[in-house]
């Protein structure tokens, strides 16, 4: 097990032993960006702005960090983190 910020622990949930699913706020950004930065940024540092319609469109890794924070802080990513 790892922890993840805000103090969150992988395995974490009402079942021991299982997963949960948080919706991907700003709450719950510190807990997305530790595991994305564990994986290099997630296929080379695409941040997952593929799914989003400006794509990778930030031409960096930190730039997609950036423009993915900012939707999220904006409340239009629809996502899903599992911890």
């Amino acid at each position: 097990m790892w922890t993840l910020g805000q103090g969150l622990t992988v395995g974490d949930s009402p079942v021991p032993g299982q997963l949960t699913t948080r919706l991907l706020t700003a709450e719950t950004w510190p807990d997305f960006a530790a595991l994305v930065e564990t994986n290099h940024g997630v296929w080379g540092g695409c941040w997952c702005m593929g799914f989003h319609p400006e794509g990778f469109s930030a031409g960096s890794p930190e730039g997609n960090r950036a423009a993915k924070k900012s939707l999220v802080e904006r409340g239009i990513v629809h996502q899903c983190a599992c911890l």
